[in-house]
Order: C-alpha cells, then structure tokens, then sequence
C-alpha cells in the first residue's frame, strides 16, 4: 500500500511506521506500507523483526 508517493530520496530502509506497522522507505523517495513480510520462507510479525535484526531501522538490499 503506498503511503507516500513522493518524499526525499534516501537510502532504502525498512522501519516503523505508524502503531505496529512496518514501512519500507525506498531509495527513489517513496514508501509502503509492507502488509505481510516472509525471511527465509517464514512468516514474521513486526515485533519479532527486533529480535531478528536488532533496532531498525533496516537498510534494504545489504
């Protein structure tokens, strides 16, 4: 779901947004709001995203 469709480019990340939401920032200046999210075939709820990969936000792409 697009949020933003133009904000200043940045590099790409992924962090909170707003309550328990995940947003990803792109490189190109827009941002979504990511709605379901897998890492290595695993279904991951926000939360445990901390757990996972320390604080955000998380660079994209690394």
């Amino acid at each position: 779901q697009v949020v933003e469709a133009v904000t200043p480019a940045t590099a790409a990340v992924l962090e909170w947004g707003v309550g328990d939401r995940l947003v990803a920032r792109c490189a190109g200046g827009g941002a979504l709001f990511v709605l379901a999210l897998e890492i290595a075939g695993e279904p991951v709820m926000p939360a445990s995203l901390v757990e996972r990969l320390g604080p955000g936000p998380w660079r994209l792409g690394d």
